[in-house]
């Protein structure tokens, strides 16, 4: 009788443990689910601003394709308006205002600074985080420099030589969302179509501007394709 006690008492113990030892298992797990659901949450709420980032980038962006290729056309006409000696009319004085045309990338950045202070791996998508690396860390430094560049030859040039040719040179800009043609007057219009440095000024604006917009349309093939990514992820987290 004794013996069939503790045999009975044994199993209800080994049975309490058993209870035991699956509660706490269970209790891990639901701790576990419960972390990684905040986690998800939020990186979630971190994608969702950074795709409202992304898409203020690619309106900057694009607008900045449009004047750099506004640049482009016209050192174009200018430079053939030169080799071909052709008559001077007023129409061409947008030409002269465009060819002084430079751009500067103005992106939002909040959300990535974030993400970058928690570190890119909160980015559980591996492409994604590496678009958003090359966007805010390799393309734009890029993208930058080639900017700073166009700056300094247009200005360089306005610097030193415009007083030369120009009265007044004044570059198209962007004023309540349009583009607004800058004034052009002439100090010596014949010196300046005779001027070998104002032929090498064009065509080194117009290859600059060309590679400038190049790596701008790197730049916003890489924004367009991390939104397609985010909005998948959107998708699949609902």
């Amino acid at each position: 009788m004794s013996e069939n006690k503790r045999g009975k008492y044994f199993k209800y113990a080994i049975g309490e443990i058993i209870l035991v030892v699956i509660g706490i298992l269970l209790a891990l797990q639901i701790n576990n689910w419960n972390e990684s659901r905040k986690q998800r949450d939020y990186e979630t709420q971190l994608i969702i601003q950074l795709k409202k980032d992304l898409e203020f980038n690619i309106k900057d962006i694009e607008l900045n394709i449009k004047l750099q290729t506004l640049c482009i056309t016209s050192c174009e006409i200018l430079i053939d308006l030169i080799n071909h000696n052709s008559t001077y009319q007023d129409s061409l004085l947008i030409h002269f205002s465009q060819s002084g045309l430079w751009t500067k990338a103005v992106l939002n950045a909040g959300s990535y600074s974030t993400i970058k202070s928690k570190g890119l791996d909160v980015i559980s998508n591996p492409r994604l985080r590496e678009l958003v690396f090359n966007i805010y860390e390799g393309d734009l430094v890029w993208l930058k420099h080639m900017e700073d560049i166009v700056i300094e030859q247009i200005e360089d040039f306005r610097t030193r030589k415009g007083a030369l040719y120009f009265k007044k040179w004044e570059s198209t800009e962007l004023k309540n969302g349009e583009l607004v043609s800058g004034e052009v007057l002439f100090k010596d219009y014949e010196l300046l179509m005779q001027d070998n440095n104002y032929q090498y000024f064009l065509q080194g604006i117009k290859t600059n501007s060309q590679i400038l917009r190049g790596l701008a349309k790197n730049y916003l093939a890489d924004n367009k394709e991390a939104i397609s990514l985010i909005d998948k992820y959107l998708i699949t987290d609902d």
